[in-house]
């Protein structure tokens, strides 16, 4: 067909040609205005005595009369529907379903673009089954009926596609003989008269697809295992993002196919399950059936999971086949980028940034970058949070298959000890950022291309995001060359372990960082883990132990000249005397690791043993000795300008006020404190402020502020999982009922 053209468009180019008004037309035809208006938008019929009056009220020498009978034949058109059957159980996805309405809410039949969807998704997440559970939700919306064609990813016959469309649309052997642009007019023209539902599944790109993309009036919905930037350009359509089942959904989902007792017999196999089918319906029912072919228990199917997921995750179906569906992606990839994505599957990592990833490559930034964008338009990898990449347990379980078949453990080992060590020498950069002058230089090299530019914000975010994922790489790196990088992590950590309160995990981690130490025969990395596991046990009140270890660390400190770190060691051993009411030696141990401190040039330390040995002085006291001593402190925190020792020097004020009775001055400095440690890493230091803040309150007679501020601290302990919201709730408790009495 040469030229399509509407029966209404030819009316109007005629009467115009002949300088006619539609009132003029419909005066000549013999019909009525709103007859005629009616006729024009497709609201009547064309019946052939009408046709032929308007055809010679415009003088149309019969041309109208041939449009008319085209149009009849393409308005009686089959309507196909070729959806085929949709998943049988179904769950979630509410907020894809609403994406999906909004865009046909807002979908124009008379504008200028057909509606685009495009559904990415990584393999098994499920972008078919949306498509064809919303298509079947919505298809009496379409008069034209509903296309399907799955165009096979990379190799999808476009013409074989289209032919079959038009056949469904009741092309005839002259449409199906012509040209591809007259295939594709006619094509167009059919869904233009008739707004139909068109599905296209797994796109390989843009080019495979632009000539089954219908015109204005329809709509057309993509499934993609890749992302599509050219087909989102050229149609301006909305991009749904489909990612996994969430966990609870994913749990509905094996329980509908397997029962609810199944589950409800042993919950933590079954949450387990859920978790390495990696959110993926189709995994999740592969398991369930691979289950219950195989009378396992859910224990057992989760241990398979684990050990053997390409066995659980086979069927004879390609599109049911772990190997078959991921390999069409990976087999897709570059050399370096499949190396990349198995190095990323086999490291002990769970969650890497790019950074981590440069060094576990061994590539430069730049490139790495490369190979993650490609990665991530192929949906093998994704964000789980700011710069954090994730693999799913699914495609990690492939990736480690492709692995153990390609690289060599050499090749592995080297990969796990680059990526110890950068975290091994960021983890000390971070610290010396946390606590200026607690380290001089990170004992592992860096290298400026991957080295971050801390200061003290970003590098509590760094630890806040990175520490778990660093000790999990330590505590799984089996390379004896990496041994100093194992306790190096320890070592450097104690700052955040401090600041944040991690305490439990701090006695964790020093303890096996003690441990690697010793097996290695390292004196530094005994004395640096003996100080770190020294401190965590004065932070849980274990002062005794804590002195052990501190000495320890220091007599290793003194035979490696290490200063710095026997100031630190002596300052730990002077708040273990002083928790434990030795106040004597701990003044003594406080004035030592001062005068080393000073003699070192290592002004935080100073700072921080004068202000703790003011509190020593107080005990004794020496009053203005104690209050001259925090000032001095106070005043030497403000010159160097670091607002967490700041936070503390002036908490330390506050007490050493309070003990002297002057409790609108040490309020100010509980104040002063309170603002200072905003960081939601700081909580255990902003409850302990509070705590103190609360008493200052009381002893003033400000009841209703101190138990508000009591709560507030209680709270934050409790979700800290400190047992010392106990006493503070018991305070409050016993205030709240001193205010009721008194009424």
């Amino acid at each position: 067909m040469g030229n399509i053209e509407t029966f209404a468009a030819a009316v109007e180019r005629r009467r115009r040609s002949r300088g006619l008004t539609l009132g003029d037309v419909a005066e000549e035809a013999n019909l009525s205005r709103s007859y005629l208006s009616k006729l024009l938008h497709g609201q009547r019929r064309l019946l052939p005595d009408v046709v032929q009056r308007i055809d010679a009220a415009v003088q149309a020498d019969g041309e109208l009369r041939q449009i008319a009978e085209r149009q009849d034949v393409a308005t009686s058109r089959p309507r196909p529907m070729q959806l085929p059957p949709g998943p049988a159980s179904w769950v979630g996805r509410t907020a894809e379903f609403h994406a999906l309405d909004a865009a046909l809410v807002q979908h124009d039949p008379a504008g200028n673009a057909a509606t685009t969807v495009v559904i990415e998704g990584g393999p098994w997440v499920g972008k078919t089954a949306l498509a064809l559970r919303w298509a079947a939700r919505v298809r009496a919306r379409f008069p034209g009926g509903c296309l399907f064609a799955n165009l096979g990813g990379v190799d999808g016959p476009r013409e074989a596609v289209l032919d079959g469309f038009l056949r469904a649309l009741g092309a005839g052997a002259e449409v199906l003989s012509g040209t591809p642009a007259v295939r594709v007019a006619w094509y167009r023209s059919m869904l233009a008269q008739q707004p139909t539902l068109v599905i296209l599944d797994d796109v390989a790109d843009y080019s495979r697809v632009r000539d089954l993309l219908p015109g204005p009036g329809s709509v057309v919905v993509v499934t993609s295992r890749a992302h599509q930037p050219a087909l989102l350009l050229h149609t301006g359509g909305l991009l749904v993002n489909l990612r996994p089942l969430a966990h609870n959904d994913a749990l509905t989902l094996l329980r509908r196919r397997l029962g609810e007792a199944r589950l409800a017999a042993d919950p933590r196999a079954s949450d387990t399950v859920a978790d390495r089918c990696g959110g993926l319906p189709a995994a999740l029912l592969l398991a369930a059936e691979f289950l219950e072919q195989h009378h396992l228990t859910m224990s057992a199917l989760a241990h398979m999971l684990d050990s053997a997921a390409i066995t659980v995750l086979a069927s004879p179906d390609p599109a049911l086949n772990l190997q078959h569906v991921v390999g069409r992606a990976y087999h897709a990839l570059s050399s370096d980028v499949r190396r990349v994505f198995r190095l990323l599957a086999t490291s002990p990592a769970p969650q890497v940034g790019v950074h981590a990833t440069t060094a576990l490559s061994g590539l430069d930034i730049a490139s790495t970058q490369n190979v993650i964008n490609v990665l991530q338009q192929a949906h093998l990898i994704h964000e789980v949070g700011a710069n954090r990449l994730r693999l799913n347990p699914v495609i990690r379980a492939f990736a480690q298959q492709r692995s153990a078949v390609e690289d060599s453990l050499g090749d592995i080992d080297g990969a796990h000890t680059r990526l110890l060590r950068w975290y091994a020498a960021t983890a000390w950069a971070a610290s010396n950022a946390l606590a200026p002058g607690w380290a001089s230089t990170a004992p592992l090299p860096l290298t400026s291309e991957l080295s971050i530019d801390f200061d003290y914000e970003i590098a509590l975010a760094w630890c806040s995001a990175e520490v778990p994922t660093a000790l999990h790489v330590a505590r799984h790196c089996r390379n004896a060359e990496a041994e100093d990088a194992i306790w190096g992590i320890v070592a450097a950590l104690s700052p955040y372990f401090y600041l944040a309160g991690c305490r439990e995990s701090w006695l964790t981690a020093a303890s096996e960082g003690l441990a690697v130490a010793h097996d290695a025969g390292s004196q530094q990395g005994i004395a640096a883990c003996s100080q770190s596991l020294g401190w965590a046990l004065h932070e849980l009140g274990r002062a005794e132990d804590g002195l052990t270890y501190l000495s320890t660390a220091a007599e290793y400190q003194v035979a490696l000249n290490d200063h710095r770190g026997l100031a630190w060691s002596i300052l730990g051993q002077a708040a273990c005397h002083e928790n434990l009411g030795r106040y004597a030696e701990a003044q003594r141990a406080f004035e030592r690791a001062d005068r080393l401190f000073v003699d070192h040039d290592i002004e935080l330390g100073s700072i921080v043993a004068r202000g703790l040995v003011a509190g020593v002085l107080q005990r004794f006291g020496a009053h203005d000795a104690a209050c001259k001593t925090v000032e001095d402190a106070l005043i030497r925190a403000q010159r160097l300008g670091f607002r967490p020792v700041t936070a503390f020097v002036q908490h330390r004020h506050g007490l050493i006020l309070q003990c002297q009775q002057r409790h609108h001055a040490a309020l100010s400095a509980f104040d002063a404190a309170l603002t200072l440690r905003r960081n939601s890493d700081e909580r255990r230091w902003q409850a302990e402020t509070l705590a103190a803040r609360a008493d200052t309150l009381t002893a003033l007679r400000q009841n209703s502020a101190a138990v508000e501020a009591y709560e507030q601290a209680a709270c934050i302990l409790a979700e800290l999982r400190d047992p010392r919201a106990v006493d503070v709730r018991v305070r409050a408790a016993t205030l709240v009922a001193r205010m009721r009495s008194s009424r």
